[in-house]
């Protein structure tokens, strides 16, 4: 626990002091990186300020580096001072404290004196990235230097803890895509705040989307939280590299998407939305997001399994339709079991008559697929599936743990084998399309098997170039785990695939209206024309 009171007592009876000697016994930070002292041991040290992050919105203190030829240097933690009452950067001090760890990091606090002995110019060490673990301890905390270009290649704590993930060359990809280097180090914002307001690094449009570039980092480097930073001292640079589209124009007679909602909860206090207005936000989003797609049919995934949760849906999208591009639910009133989550395929009656509904019952389904014949006025006709495999997360204890391919991908491999006998009995021969969240990158075991015997073709592979091949961002690499297959002779209908990269590249905390981040999975779009 920190005693910031104490220490601003200290502060005013030990005031800062202009034109000492800096160095009179005094160590550098060098010496104290290469012996750190024992917690709770006076010392003082000399050096320059290499950064100010006073202030109770930032770090709280100051970088003290060493002005020899090899760079090093230390935190001085001052949460009792703003940042306009501590020495700026390149200001030559002496620092008299106590050695003190924070989160294993070792630094200085308890503060007694901050002596100011002039100026000096301190020049940033370029660094090249990917750096070895050597050289980045080496540097820890100095200042640094990021050329760049660097890539984003993760945004999911950008609203959180106000960071980034970094990439050299290009983004990172768990399947397909020409793959960029993990840079190792995170651009962070100054601060170790929870959700820091306001959010670094947005853009004009409330957004940093992942694959945008980043030029001339200057900040320190910083080992913090089992991960490496920079703290920027200037604003960095940003290039769009990943801007945002509008929806594919059509090129079939049918159009079929499918989405997983990222829990779409009518009730509170469990999953889903938590509140009624981050409800109302979630739904409006949504809203933008499945009548932008224009779809004739959506197979849909993650609706709290409640009927109720279905009609609200439907209904919340017709409001913004005329009559004949309303939805209706297949599957309405259905059983679907106990499962927490349902599947569900919405489609235009004006367009489409239902000949037939089925569920796959199998119980290795923990949300059971939904199947619906469709015949549209000139008689096509074609199955359409929607699917949800099990979670690659919340492993076990034992049994189904993570071997690769993530948490219970035994599971996933069941369940595919058994949606694969289903269809077989359910369609045999006929046309069918089979689309959802598989939670499987392509080329793992549930994919084979659903392929085997060329009963299904993944569609996204023939129509997809790899870079764009990718539906979910996990950890700053993007992959492909929502799929569309189908059965050989209405594979060869298909006249167009596409991920329309609405919420993937979005950080969670993307601001404004529109489809953006109304989901954390990527819309999968086919456009065909069945046969008769």
């Amino acid at each position: 626990m920190r005693a910031a009171a104490f220490a601003a007592v200290l502060a005013l009876l030990l005031p800062a002091v202009a034109g000492a000697d800096c160095s009179d016994a005094a160590v550098s930070p060098a010496a104290l990186r290469e012996a750190p002292p024992p917690e709770g041991d006076a010392v003082a040290v000399h050096g320059v300020v290499a950064a100010n992050f006073g202030g109770d919105n930032a770090l709280g203190g100051l970088y003290v580096q060493a002005t020899g030829s090899e760079p090093a240097g230390v935190f001085v933690y001052a949460p009792d001072r703003t940042a306009a009452e501590l020495p700026p950067a390149g200001t030559r001090v002496r620092v008299s404290a106590r050695s003190g760890r924070y989160h294993g990091r070792f630094q200085l606090e308890w503060v007694q004196r901050i002596e100011r002995c002039g100026r000096a110019t301190l020049a940033p060490v370029a660094l090249e990235l990917p750096a070895a673990t050597g050289r980045l301890t080496m540097l820890e905390d100095t200042l640094v230097r990021l050329d760049g270009p660097l890539v984003v290649t993760g945004n999911h704590d950008l609203g959180r803890y106000g960071s980034l993930r970094l990439a050299v060359g290009r983004r990172l990809h768990s399947s397909g895509g020409k793959r960029g280097l993990p840079a190792g180090v995170l651009l962070d914002d100054g601060r170790y705040t929870r959700d820091p307001r306001p959010v670094p690094y947005l853009d004009g449009n409330g957004t940093r989307r992942a694959g945008d570039r980043v030029y001339a980092v200057t900040g320190i480097l910083d080992r913090a939280f089992g991960a490496w930073r920079i703290h920027p001292v200037e604003p960095p640079r940003f290039a769009a590299g990943n801007p945002r589209a509008r929806a594919p124009g059509r090129r079939g007679a049918w159009r079929v998407a499918s989405l997983n909602l990222e829990n779409y909860f009518i009730t509170r206090g469990g999953r889903g939305a938590p509140t009624a207005a981050s409800f109302r936000a979630q739904q409006r989003r949504l809203v933008a997001a499945l009548t932008a797609l224009d779809a004739d049919v959506l197979a849909l995934q993650e609706i709290e399994n409640r009927p109720a949760a279905v009609r609200r849906l439907v209904a919340a999208l017709n409001r913004s339709l005329p009559g004949a591009r309303h939805y209706r639910s297949a599957a309405a009133g259905r059983d679907r079991g106990g499962a927490v989550l349902r599947n569900a395929l919405l489609y235009r009656p004006s367009r489409f008559s239902v000949e037939r509904v089925v569920l796959d019952q199998d119980r290795t389904h923990n949300r059971a697929p939904v199947a619906a014949r469709l015949r549209d006025a000139r008689g096509r006709r074609a199955w359409v599936v929607s699917v949800h495999f099990k979670s690659r997360g919340g492993c076990p204890a034992e049994g189904d743990v993570d071997r690769g391919a993530g948490c219970w991908a035994r599971r996933r491999t069941r369940q595919a084998r058994a949606l694969s006998v289903w269809l077989h009995g359910l369609a045999g021969g006929d046309r069918a399309l089979v689309l959802g969240d598989f939670n499987t990158y392509p080329g793992e075991p549930p994919l084979r098997v659903l392929a085997g015997g060329r009963r299904l073709q993944a569609l996204a592979v023939r129509h997809i170039p790899p870079g764009q091949r990718y539906s979910y961002v996990y950890r700053g690499r993007a992959g492909l785990l929502d799929h569309a297959l189908a059965t050989p002779g209405l594979a060869e209908s298909v006249r167009g695939v596409r991920l329309w990269h609405i919420n993937a590249d979005e950080p969670p905390v993307a601001a404004g209206r529109g489809p953006w981040r109304s989901s954390d999975h990527d819309p999968l779009l086919v456009d065909l024309f069945p046969p008769r």
